[in-house]
């Protein structure tokens, strides 16, 4: 069963049964007999009361832990209680417990604020108390310390044996005394259970006058009392706590959640009977697992005080975060408790960033003064990692052997270094090879040489630390030596030539050729030598084997030539219209010929269906980039010129005319890439936009006129240019109001149709005062042309 830590700090509740199978709370345990054999109906109601009195499950655990019930009699009694009433511990509460009359219970209000921050603290030591998986809680299957003092509450078990076998099981009353068969009453209040023991015994040896000799007697710790200690200052949870007696400082303060941020880790003050006994330092039980020997007593008080001198540490540490140190620590401490520097720190001094007024400073401490500065409240130390650079190294590169760097002591010179090469490659240029040399990290220096002039002995170069050694390839002298190959192959690309280079393998680079090339003859285009009257380049012809088999007959290339792979002649790439609406097959077809029409696609599908719109056949074409690129130039010229660039627009068909003449040059239509040819269904209505008094939609009949459709629109609205008003047919096709001389003959409409009606482009209107102004420039200038022609 999974628990929290935090919930190990309650009271176990303690039942009996009645003669009338009811219960009531006390201060006795019940034993694991007694919940056994509780009926189901009786467990419940003990469940129900707890509950009542608003405890947990996991509290009841708890409690009884801290009582001293052994972990095996607490599961079978928890498992008993869960198989009863089907209860799952399914979360442990922080629960601090004050004293009342009717015993221990839980604080409500410190209840509810016990909750452990989620956010991971940087403070040193926090995350110790942060741990859900610590359990801290005294174990009482282990022998107890002899400096253990013993007070009202404590259960003690005296074994008898030898000559004669007695147990005896006694707690201490409130009085401090141990009352044992056939004995006076033995005080031992506030003894240790060495010396309460040695006084056991001696009382004992008046009834058993063989101990020490032929008879033996243990005294032992069967259950510890429980406490109730004050946690308060800066910690997580302040409060009053009902805790074992056999816990520390360090018990306590884990109940309490530990320091908060705020808290001191080293300066925690026991305090008894209103007098400080002892100080607990966490540090010293994070670091060396040692703490203040001592159990805490009823009403001790553990006051955390707010830290006072906090340092931070950053970089390459093993522990980084916030430290608190005491006045008299130095760096030395600080690294102690941080687990020291990490492998590839720089040990040899450390920086420290300090608050100086209102400002800050820095200030280094070398190795030999760690342990001689102490750091102020606020200092940041920061610990650097080494840098890459050696001290003793050379290195050599390129086209030799064996390439590697060696330490300067072994190849302190040019020719040391390139023995330990083991030879050159069949590429290197053994005329000039180069040393890069660095100045405080930085390549400052290139050194060249010649290679046969150093292994000869004419020449003698001494090596620096960090020099670097190239031995270049001979290739560098042709190093911009390249072929290239455009066209119908996979990859258009530039490539580096190589001797004896075939195009066939110039293709291979390439990734082959397209489906679409023709490799019956491929230009291949060479420098040609400039003289008068001749061509910069030649045109050279090659015949390639698809499967490149004729590898040995292929054309040979020289550097810088260009290979061009054709397209097959007359190769057509396939292309895909879409047929939508009232034909027998509509679907994807494909532009079978150069010149496909639009009748064509129609007898390709079918042909139209009876109830086909044959006036509202029309096609969707795609607004290539292209036309988009030619419209915004349109645009660029005629700046008061705005054209919506739209992604399709509309091709007209006068389908009727087309299907009665078979096709006519005159009405057909050659189709395009990607076009949607559009065979809708009868539209009867007429639909009005615009600058109308109301936007609608009539039912269109042979009496319906532009005007009537108008006016039973409501009219013109105010801001209406009637004159550009214009109809949009089912097909597409625009019809625009036609005028002569003042006779003004509007379009007729078709099924289908859309009456648009344009909006005036609004005028700024000019102000009274702009109209004086413009007024007394006209009275002026009159004026000036009399005296002018005077």
């Amino acid at each position: 069963m999974k628990t929290s830590h935090l919930s190990l700090k309650l009271i176990m509740l303690s039942i009996f049964v009645s003669t009338t199978a009811s219960f009531s709370w006390s201060q006795e345990l019940p034993s694991v007999e007694l919940v056994q054999s509780m009926t189901s109906a009786q467990l419940q109601e003990y469940w129900s009361q707890a509950q009542s009195q608003g405890y947990t499950l996991g509290q009841l655990e708890q409690m009884a832990r801290l009582r001293g019930v052994s972990e095996l009699d607490i599961q079978a009694i928890i498992q008993r209680i869960q198989e009863v009433n089907q209860v799952e511990i399914t979360e442990r509460d922080n629960t601090s417990f004050i004293n009342n009359e009717f015993g221990v219970v839980p604080d409500e209000l410190s209840q509810k604020s016990q909750v452990i921050p989620a956010k991971k603290s940087t403070v040193y030591g926090k995350s110790f108390f942060q741990n859900p998986n610590i359990n801290l809680e005294p174990n009482l299957n282990i022998a107890v310390s002899k400096n253990y003092q013993l007070g009202p509450g404590d259960e003690i078990s005296i074994d008898i044996w030898g000559a004669a076998q007695k147990n005896y099981t006694a707690t201490l009353s409130k009085k401090g005394t141990l009352v044992l068969e056939n004995l006076a009453p033995i005080f031992l209040n506030g003894l240790t259970l060495e010396n309460a023991s040695k006084k056991i015994k001696s009382r004992l040896a008046g009834v058993y006058s063989g101990i020490g000799k032929e008879i033996g007697a243990d005294v032992y710790l069967n259950k510890a009392r429980s406490v109730i200690v004050n946690i308060i200052g800066e910690v997580e949870v302040p409060g009053t706590y009902s805790i074992s007696s056999l816990s520390t400082p360090i018990n306590a303060l884990y109940a309490a959640g530990g320091p908060n941020e705020s808290g001191s880790f080293r300066s925690i003050s026991v305090i008894r009977n209103g007098k400080k006994i002892a100080v607990v330092d966490i540090y010293s039980f994070l670091k060396d697992g040692t703490s203040t020997s001592m159990f805490l007593q009823d009403n001790d008080v553990l006051l955390v005080p707010s830290y006072q001198n906090r340092v931070y540490l950053e970089g390459a540490a093993k522990t980084t975060g916030a430290f608190e140190l005491l006045p008299e620590e130095t760096a030395a401490d600080l690294l102690y408790f941080s687990g020291g520097f990490t492998s590839e720190a720089n040990k040899k001094e450390v920086l420290v960033e300090r608050i100086h007024g209102a400002a800050k400073k820095v200030l280094n401490i070398s190795e030999n003064e760690y342990a001689k500065n102490t750091l102020n409240d606020g200092d940041r130390l920061i610990i650097s990692t080494t840098s890459d650079a050696f001290t003793n190294r050379v290195s050599i590169q390129g086209e030799v052997n064996v390439a590697g760097a060696y330490p300067i002591e072994e190849v302190n010179n040019i020719k040391a270094l390139l023995e330990k090469t083991q030879g050159f490659t069949t590429k290197a240029l053994l005329s000039r090879a180069l040393i890069y040399r660095e100045e405080n990290g930085f390549q400052r220096e290139l050194v060249s040489f010649n290679i046969n002039d150093v292994l000869d002995g004419k020449r003698e170069i001494n090596l620096q630390a960090n020099d670097s050694v190239v031995v270049l390839s001979s290739k560098l002298i042709n190093s911009d030596l390249s072929v290239q190959i455009k066209g119908q192959v996979v990859t258009d690309s530039t490539f580096t030539y190589y001797e004896n280079m075939k195009v066939g393998d110039l293709i291979a680079l390439a990734g082959g050729l397209k489906y679409e090339a023709e490799s019956s003859t491929i230009d291949i285009y060479r420098n040609n030598t400039i003289k008068e009257g001749s061509d910069l380049s030649k045109r050279l012809k090659a015949s390639i084997s698809a499967d490149f088999t004729n590898a040995t007959q292929d054309f040979t290339l020289e550097p810088k030539d260009i290979v061009i792979v054709r397209k097959k002649e007359a190769y057509f790439e396939q292309k895909t219209f879409t047929i939508e609406g009232l034909v027998k097959k509509p679907g994807i077809y494909v532009l079978r010929k150069n010149r496909y029409t639009i009748y064509d696609a129609l007898n390709d599908s079918g042909g139209v269906l009876d109830e086909a719109f044959i006036a509202g056949i029309h096609i969707k074409r795609q607004n290539t980039n292209n036309d988009k690129n030619k419209l915004k130039r349109v645009q660029e010229k005629l700046n008061d010129v705005k054209i919506e660039l739209v992604d399709y627009f509309t091709v007209a068909v006068k389908a009727a005319e087309l299907l009665d003449t078979y096709g006519s040059p005159k009405y057909n239509i050659e189709l395009k890439e990607g076009d949607r040819i559009i065979i809708p269904k009868y539209d009867s209505s007429v639909i009005l936009n615009g600058a109308v008094n109301l936007e609608t939609a009539l039912t269109y009949s042979k009496k319906l006129s532009f005007k009537k459709a108008i006016y039973a629109a409501g009219g013109y609205s105010q801001n209406a240019k009637r004159s550009k008003a214009f109809v949009i047919y089912p097909n597409g096709e625009i019809a625009v109001k036609k005028h002569f001389l003042f006779i003004t003959s509007n379009p007729r409409l078709k099924p289908g149709s859309t009456i648009v009606v344009p909006t005036k482009e609004e005028r700024a209107k000019m102000s009274a005062q702009e109209i004086i102004g413009i007024t007394s420039g006209f009275a002026t200038l009159g004026v000036l042309i009399r005296t002018l022609t005077q």
